[in-house]
Parts: C-alpha cells; structure tokens; sequence
C-alpha cells in the first residue's frame, strides 16, 4: 500500500516538474521572439544597397574586380562610354594649352579649298583627296586604312560634275554626283565586299586561323561557335549550309578575313566574267534634323549575276550622304570586280 501510495506521488511530481518546465522554455523563448532575436532576417528591413556576392567560397565579389576593367576597355564604338568610372585627377585640361588648340581650330577649315577644287572640273593635275570610310553595319570592326571615298564639295558656279573614286579588299568604285550649289557627298561609307555572297567551301586552315575579335569583346571560340551555325565539316573542309541575309553577312567575312581567307580571290569572282555594277541614285534634300534621304537607287548596268547586283545594291543603301542644297541631287555609282 505504502509503495503505490510513494509511485503516485512520484508521478505527480514528474508531470509538476515537466509542465513547469515546458512553461519556463515557452517564456524564455516568447521573450527572444519580442526581442527580435527568433525573427527571420527579411531583406527589405535593412536600408541602403544590399550586396550578393556570389564566386570564391569565402564570398569574394569577383564583379568589383573585373567590371571596372572590362569597362574601361571596351572601345567607345561599342556604344557604351565608360563615363562610369571616376576620372583621374590629372584629366584635367590645363589652361595653358589654349593657344594650340586655337591654332588647330583654325586649321580644320584647311581642307575646304581642295575641296571646292574637286567640284571645279579643271584639266591641270587633279587633286586626289585622301579616302576615309566609316563603317556601321552591326559587328564591323575599325574599317582598313585607305578604303572609300572622301568628303566632295558643291561646285561653286551652281554647275558641274563631281566624281570620287576608291578601292576596297581587290574592287575599285566611282561615284559620280551631279551638283548644284552647295555641297553633296557620302558621309557615311560601308564596305559592299561585307555583303557579297560568302564562300561555299572554306578550308580547315581558315577555320582554325580564327582569332578574336579586335574590339575584344568576342573570343576566338565565340567566333568559332558562330561560324559552325553556317557552316557545316565534311572531307573538303567546311561547306556553307546556305547564304545567309545580307545583314548577318559582314560578321562572317570578318572573320575569314582575320583567319587570312585572301578576299581578293574570293570565290564569287574566280571563274566569273564579272562586268561593272553602274546604279543610278537620287538623294534628296535635309529633312529637319535628319539627313537627306536617299530617295532612289535602280541598277543600269548588271554584271551578269543577280545576286551579286543585289548585294551591290544592299550595300549601297547602307551609306548616308550629305546634302546641304534645297533641291535633290542625282548621281552615279559604279562597282568594278577586279
């Protein structure tokens, strides 16, 4: 009897004892969760920027270490100026300098009277203005040095003919414009040899000349990834799957021409009894703050394969021109496969 009587108690302080203790725990822990110690850390509590660094295991921010540089040499062709970054203190421009400058200002106006001399048909020892060429067509890069046309002026009498001429990776061209007064010219030249159809069969050699790009911003494997879209292996090398549009066109033939492909000899001339393309082209006056428009352009003389018309003509739309006249201007542009 005694012995029932002392297990009882027993369990009356065991249940006593826990249920203390299971309230002692609850009060504590209802205490931390007041305090905020217990509560999930959110996000959108904390103010200011809020860092994820993601890379090394110890959570080194690789972006801070390679963002900066990238920045600073990506070209300012791409688009994207690195006005981001901090100058430097000693970017600073001097004012001692400024008689220099001046004298620079004053001899930029310099090329005009060679200029008006080209409008100005003259028999005696015509000039040659020194070509320049823009490109921008996506994904060219800086454009060969002595390739396109330069800057025409207007002939001064209100009459006249004005004819340029220029060469390109084995093709020559002319570009005739029949002024009035003021000034008309192309301001903006793209290669047309970008445009041409591209090449059936390239060699293994070509492919594996490949290099990156020379803005950097496209590795040789990147290249080479986007030349395998084109182009497929068999035994005689790589063989174009089909002629791509004309606008995808330029990225290839860069790079072929980096990986040594000779464009001189490209494929789409060898063999070919190729006659000059003449197109007749008619460019309109300045609208606004838009330049003039190039209203027309119709082919006169083919050189026997469409195709290549049509890349000639593709091409010749990718320019812009200049035109500071009230009235249109029409003209004549001749490309020579040599």
């Amino acid at each position: 009897m005694r012995a029932q009587i002392l297990r009882v108690k027993d369990r009356k302080r065991m249940l006593v004892s826990s249920v203390s203790a299971l309230m002692l725990y609850a009060i504590v822990g209802l205490a931390f969760f007041a305090a905020g110690i217990l509560r999930p850390d959110e996000l959108g509590r904390h103010s200011g920027p809020i860092k994820v660094r993601i890379g090394t295991a110890d959570g080194v921010d690789e972006f801070s270490r390679i963002l900066p540089k990238a920045l600073s040499s990506r070209p300012a062709a791409s688009g994207i100026a690195p006005a981001a970054l901090p100058p430097p203190p000693a970017a600073a421009a001097p004012k001692s300098p400024e008689p220099a400058s001046s004298s620079q200002a004053k001899a930029v106006p310099a090329p005009s009277p060679s200029a008006s001399a080209v409008a100005t048909p003259s028999k005696a020892s015509p000039p040659s203005p020194s070509p320049t060429i823009a490109s921008a067509a996506p994904g060219i890069g800086t454009p060969v040095p002595g390739e396109g046309e330069g800057v025409v002026g207007g002939s001064p009498l209100g009459t006249g003919s004005v004819s340029l001429k220029g060469s390109e990776q084995g093709n020559s061209f002319e570009t005739s414009y029949e002024s009035g007064t003021g000034k008309i010219g192309r301001s903006l030249y793209v290669p047309i040899y970008l445009y041409m159809p591209l090449p059936t069969v390239v060699s293994k050699a070509i492919y594996d000349a490949i290099k990156a790009s020379k803005d950097g911003l496209r590795s040789a494997e990147i290249r080479k990834v986007e030349f395998r879209s084109y182009y497929d292996l068999n035994e005689d090398g790589w063989r174009l799957k089909a002629q791509p549009a004309y606008a995808l066109r330029p990225t290839l033939w860069q790079m072929l021409r980096d990986g040594g492909y000779s464009l001189s000899r490209a494929e789409y001339k060898v063999g070919k009894d190729l006659k000059p393309v003449a197109l007749s082209f008619e460019v309109g006056a300045p609208q606004g703050s838009s330049g003039p428009p190039l209203l027309s352009v119709t082919v006169v003389s083919s050189s026997g394969y469409p195709e290549l018309d049509a890349a000639v003509v593709f091409g010749f739309r990718q320019a812009a021109f200049f035109n500071d006249s009230a009235a249109s201007v029409t003209g004549r542009f001749t490309y020579r496969f040599e």
